[in-house]
């Protein structure tokens, strides 16, 4: 979270004067910045991506949006939560 601070006002400050008042390496941040994306969020954006399509959606009909949940539930091998009535 430093880094990403230190990096987001860099035209404001430079670089070495933020990190050393807020007491990190230089290197660090450098070492930061050179990285790619962590799993953790490559696969968070992956999630936000699939839920515009998956259960998640917005429905206008609350039995609809947990028929949509229950299959995705069961898509995984997880027993559904709500089982709807059928008339």
């Amino acid at each position: 979270m430093i880094y990403r601070f230190i990096d987001q006002y860099q035209s404001r400050w430079p670089v070495r004067v933020q990190c050393r008042v807020l007491d990190v390496a230089t290197s660090g941040y450098y070492a930061w910045k050179g990285r790619g994306p962590s799993q953790r969020a490559v696969a968070n954006q992956n999630l936000l991506q699939d839920s515009a399509h998956g259960p998640w959606r917005i429905s206008h009909s609350p039995g609809m949006a947990m028929a949509i949940g229950n299959d995705f539930l069961a898509s995984l091998g997880l027993v559904p939560l709500y089982v709807p009535k059928t008339t």
